[in-house]
């Protein structure tokens, strides 16, 4: 849990930018909403990435995953967002 050993001064200056890697079989209306709720509660500078990937193998034994970034919204690294993330253990995240 990083927000418990890290002041948001450093997020704020050594922190650009934060990924969310979900499994597409996590995507449903309620954490559409949720997560819209959460963002847009937590407006910011930093960066927000998606990984969404299927958990199931193709052909070559590999995931299939899709990265993109949102255009329109932008987050606060701050303690609301970290602790929804680690109450969401489905949701990986990496800060950048």
């Amino acid at each position: 849990k990083l927000y418990e050993n890290t002041s948001f001064e450093m997020h704020e200056k050594f922190v650009k930018g934060i990924t969310l890697k979900v499994s597409i079989n996590d995507i449903t209306e309620s954490f559409i909403d949720e997560i819209y709720k959460t963002v847009t509660e937590n407006k910011g500078k930093a960066i927000l990435k998606f990984i969404i990937f299927s958990p199931e193998k193709n052909g070559n034994g590999k995931n299939t995953w899709l990265q993109m970034f949102s255009r329109t919204h932008s987050v606060d690294i701050n303690n609301n967002l970290l602790k929804y993330l680690d109450n969401n253990p489905f949701i990986e995240y990496k800060l950048e």
